[in-house]
């Protein structure tokens, strides 16, 4: 069976892609134009099943559930900006991220995720919001739980946001929830005692916490421009790590596995709290959980069909994360990682040939899925970082281990010893990265370029698996996922 054919009759799929074209018809055209088009659709495919007595198969009830959650998203977006007449709200929230705006010198971008609300934002079925701040007399840091009040309105994008705000006060950090902040300042307070300096423990708190305000702008424009920037803002990598290293070591503990996997995904769920939910994070931990109950089940595990579910949940639960550039880099790396993996399966006798053929595979599908996006959206490509992260992202594992049982045991451990290890391991990433990057070889910056539409950027992934079919031979294929975004690239450039 062709890959195209097996990718539609994937269950999902026939979900996902009909409920991500009405959130793309809402950004482009007309509300009641997306309900005629909705109704037209379904009307017509229960004529047809109807005609041909197909009623009673799955793709029927497949349809039905595909229409039920269009039309609670159709709904949803209806109503609730009949509840908005830029009123002024009063808000208890979470400040996850903070950053000047632009436009005005006198405001500061705060996303915040709010905890405690007026009913007219509980209706709204969104958590986290943009708030405009006035500059003067806002002391607020991220982490930080605040009360403020401001202007909930809707912005040029027609995206809900809340302007004007003024900071009110601090509020204490136990507000109606179990709070991992105590954790966090635990992790904190731990690196920074077994870090031998301040670049040190900068390093240390971004790769596990994805915290770089410590890090200086030199650090971060060097590891932007080899492409291992990813490697420190909390990711699918991190997920992926943390979840091998626990089944590793809960399967030699635990005999029973479902108590071992429930183990797991409440501690991932902990992890992402502690890091404030990165959307990577958040679909890599949606994914295994999927993957996790497939593999209690006895079920024959389909790594896209889990992929494809994460992407479905997590629109469902923030339909603007499908616009949003982590989104997208996610879940195309992932996509192609996946596909590329599916296709050269080829094995080598010695076991560290086959580690660093992984390796490539890895790195070079993950560039493949992310040249478009990342030129788009940062005007750059970086070729080198396929050989890069080929090196870089294995040593990371090992630090990550050695992070874990750093922290873990850190009361009875050798603090000396181990803090000489991990500025080993820091400086050996570095020198790396500084002997393999060059400015025009390795990376390109383009400073006229056209934008590319977001259209192509969530269609692009499954080009991957169509156009497959059309190259058999596989190292033709290979060359071919370069061939396409580059040819792509030239076309926008």
């Amino acid at each position: 069976m062709g890959d195209s054919k097996y990718l539609m009759n994937i269950s999902v799929v026939k979900i996902y892609f009909p409920y991500i074209l009405v959130i793309i018809g809402l950004k482009q055209i007309k509300i009641d134009e997306v309900v005629f088009f909705v109704s037209l659709g379904f009307f017509l495919f229960i004529f047809f099943c109807i005609k041909n007595k197909n009623y009673r198969n799955k793709n029927f009830l497949i349809l039905l559930i595909s229409f039920f959650l269009i039309s609670v998203k159709l709904y949803n977006n209806s109503n609730k900006y009949r509840l908005i007449v830029d009123r002024e709200i009063s808000a208890i929230g979470e400040v996850l991220e903070r950053k000047n705006y632009n436009k005005d010198t006198n405001f500061q971008i705060c996303k915040i995720k709010l905890l405690n609300t007026e009913s007219v934002i509980n209706k709204l079925n969104c958590e986290i919001f943009t708030c405009l701040f006035y500059k003067e007399n806002n002391p607020i840091n991220k982490a930080d739980i605040i009360k403020f009040k401001g202007i909930l309105t809707k912005n040029e994008n027609n995206i809900l946001i809340i302007k004007n705000c003024h900071f009110l006060y601090i509020v204490e950090n136990d507000i109606n929830k179990i709070s991992t902040n105590y954790i966090r300042y635990y992790l904190e307070n731990t690196f920074s005692k077994i870090s031998i300096n301040k670049e040190v423990n900068a390093f240390i708190n971004a790769i596990i916490l994805g915290n770089t305000n410590l890090m200086n702008n030199t650090e971060k424009d060097t590891y932007r421009n080899s492409g291992t920037m990813h490697l420190f803002a909390v990711s699918g990598i991190h997920i992926g790590f943390i979840y091998l290293f626990l089944n590793l070591l809960f399967s030699l503990i635990l005999r029973n596995k479902f108590f071992c996997q429930g183990l797991i995904t409440v501690l991932l769920v902990t992890y992402l709290d502690i890091v404030n939910y990165p959307p990577s994070a958040q679909r890599a931990v949606v994914m295994i959980i999927f993957w996790q109950i497939t593999k209690l089940f006895d079920k024959k595990i389909n790594l896209i069909s889990s992929l494809l579910w994460s992407a479905l949940i997590t629109v469902l639960l923030d339909s603007e994360q499908l616009f949003s550039v982590g989104y997208q880099l996610s879940y195309t790396v992932v996509f192609g990682i996946i596909i590329i993996f599916n296709t050269i399966n080829s094995k080598n006798e010695n076991k560290l040939i086959n580690f660093f053929l992984s390796s490539l595979k890895t790195s070079y599908a993950a560039f493949c899925g992310s040249m478009l996006l990342i030129f788009d959206y940062f005007g750059m490509i970086v070729p080198g970082s396929i050989l890069i992260n080929m090196l870089i992202v294995p040593i990371c594992f090992i630090l990550l281990i050695i992070l874990f049982f750093t922290v873990l045991f850190f009361p009875i451990l050798n603090i000396y010893f181990f803090s000489e290890l991990i500025y080993f391991f820091k400086y050996l990433i570095d020198f790396i990265i500084n002997i393999l990057t060059y400015k025009n070889f390795t990376f390109f910056f383009f400073e006229e370029r056209k934008d590319v539409n977001n259209l192509y950027h969530l269609i692009y992934p499954f080009t991957f698996f169509f156009y497959r079919n059309f190259f058999n031979n596989k190292p033709f294929y290979l060359v071919s996922l370069f061939l396409i975004p580059f040819l792509i690239f030239l076309f926008f450039v």
